[in-house]
């Protein structure tokens, strides 16, 4: 009844829909947009043009001279979106990874010092929005589709609370280790520092918080304290399925 009624109304029902298009896929295709536009244009050649003589500008800004830090140690959180610049966790060498089955992104393993800077610097950057477009779906297509408490884990792991963000994550997010590498994450194109600046590292804070989860031993199984007998039947075993088969068995029904 639900399918039909979504048929019948299709035109109003299309408005409500969230469009998520990765970023990834989005620059792959601009970029061979740019590439056949560059073999379809005739080159022009262009009369050089006589050197200008530089205009003297005093004393230079630190910022345009060295550029903004992306990890300092102990960052200050108040002013972090304008004192530093994004970094987030970067892809393997694509000539490595089709070698291998492991991870697409350069994590580390163990999580030094200079780790945790970096991570407390990049979370320093979230500017704390009265109203963050960042966690809620909005008309757009931006904001997590989750809901995930964004502004509330940047703020625990940039106090080094990564215990209580990991809570704070699962509380919304089933799976972030699928989120936190597959995810076109929607909730950056939503970023209010994304007006102006670079987004705040949303998916590289959400893979590092339920990896250090991991790493710590804090990722436990959550067995119901009772059955009810009832078993229920989820069929596809994409991240929706998953997270409903997770949810229906803490509830104490069986698969």
């Amino acid at each position: 009844q639900v399918a039909n009624d979504l048929l019948q109304k299709w035109s109003d029902a299309l408005k409500r829909f969230t469009k998520v298009f990765p970023k990834e896929y989005k620059k792959a295709l601009l970029a061979l947009k740019e590439k056949e536009k560059a073999v379809t244009e005739v080159p022009k050649v262009v009369e050089p043009e006589a050197p200008k003589p530089r205009a003297r500008t005093g004393t230079l800004d630190m910022e345009d001279v060295g550029g903004k830090p992306v990890s300092v140690q102990n960052p200050e959180k108040k002013k972090g979106f304008h004192e530093y610049e994004r970094k987030a966790m970067p892809y393997r060498d694509h000539k490595d990874r089709v070698l291998d089955w492991e991870e697409v992104y350069a994590s580390q393993t163990k999580k030094s010092q200079q780790w945790h800077n970096w991570m407390q610097t990049q979370t320093a950057r979230c500017m704390d929005c009265g109203t963050p477009t960042c966690h809620s779906p909005n008309q757009g297509g931006g904001g997590c589709p989750l809901g995930n408490r964004i502004p509330t884990w940047n703020q625990l792991v940039h106090e080094g609370e990564w215990k209580r963000a990991l809570e704070r994550l699962l509380d919304t997010n089933n799976f972030p280790e699928f989120t936190g590498t597959t995810c076109p994450a929607p909730c950056e194109e939503a970023c209010v520092l994304g007006i102006n600046e670079k987004p705040v590292a949303i998916k590289t804070t959400e893979l590092a918080i339920i990896e250090y989860g991991f790493s710590k031993g804090w990722i436990k199984p959550q067995p119901p304290l009772s059955r009810t007998g009832r078993r229920v039947c989820i069929i596809g075993s994409g991240p929706a399925g998953l997270a409903a088969a997770q949810q229906l068995n803490r509830a104490g029904h069986l698969g």
